[in-house]
């Protein structure tokens, strides 16, 4: 009983630790780096929340394509045309 509760334990620390060393791949940036991104005008940004999300507050020059929808505006378009 006591072994299955340590590794009970270990798993919900491991997953705590998890959360906090973020995804494989994603650069967190601050507000600053953002604003000097956004100026250049070779990058293209999209916001992949849901449309409601989007509308209720986004960051202007993003452009909304759902996260569901990504794999196939990709496929399709080189570059997302601003909606």
């Amino acid at each position: 009983m006591t072994v299955i509760l340590y590794f009970l334990l270990a798993l919900v620390l491991l997953s705590i630790i998890q959360r906090f060393l973020g995804s494989k791949g994603v650069k967190n940036i601050s507000a600053a780096e953002l604003k000097k991104e956004l100026q250049d005008n070779k990058k293209q940004f999209i916001d992949v929340r849901t449309p409601g999300e989007y509308k209720g507050n986004h960051i202007r020059g993003f452009v909304n394509v759902p996260l569901n929808q990504l794999p196939e505006k990709l496929r399709t378009c080189q570059r997302i045309k601003k909606q």
